[in-house]
């Protein structure tokens, strides 16, 4: 006959597991404008700044810089616009790769958005205002057309005189005439190329 042997273990007894530490719920994110206000011209990129605000950051155009002189090329502005839900500003000159650059370098951009002389509030909603009723206009009348300076003397005279003449009053004429005809006909071949 087999006797049948059981091995007993020890049962340690059970110790509390650690409660769980909770969790921080996360903060909320700020609020992000929908879309852009201006006209981008590159992809915009959200930014966050100390206070919390969220802006959306691009580069839109900017009225052209006065030409240095009158027939120069005429390129036009961009400046960097900031937007959030409740306003927008815009900093201009900006560093080149804006607006894809550091936080810390946004965040610069936007004080001095905020703060400097180049600083232009845009109110976010667009409210077309009526125009004001256009003055009454009052005019003055027109002044007296003067008559033209009367002719010199000495021409009115020649010319009187070989009208009333009637011989050869043309030839007289043709003779006074020719010389201008001529100064004419050499600026003519002075300007104009000849073809041959």
């Amino acid at each position: 006959m087999s006797t049948r042997t059981t091995r007993t273990t020890k049962r340690t007894p059970r110790s509390k597991a650690p409660q769980p530490t909770p969790v921080p719920a996360p903060l909320p994110e700020p609020a992000k404008p929908s879309y852009a206000r201006g006209n981008p011209l590159t992809h915009s990129v959200t930014f966050v700044d100390t206070s919390g605000t969220c802006w959306l950051v691009y580069v839109e155009p900017a009225p052209p810089e006065p030409a240095l002189w009158p027939n120069a090329a005429i390129l036009p502005g961009r400046r960097l616009r900031f937007d959030s839900l409740e306003r927008s500003v815009t900093v201009s000159p900006f560093p080149a790769g804006a607006p894809f650059l550091q936080e810390h370098a946004l965040q610069q951009l936007l004080e001095q958005a905020q703060s400097g002389p180049s600083h232009l509030a845009i109110a976010p909603a667009r409210v077309a205002t009526p125009l004001p009723a256009p003055a009454p206009r009052v005019h003055a009348p027109a002044p007296a057309i003067e008559a033209p300076p009367p002719i010199a003397e000495p021409v009115r005279q020649q010319l009187t005189s070989m009208v009333n003449s009637r011989s050869g009053w043309t030839y007289q004429l043709s003779r006074m005439v020719q010389p201008v005809t001529l100064v004419l006909v050499v600026i003519r071949d002075m300007i104009l190329p000849r073809r041959g």
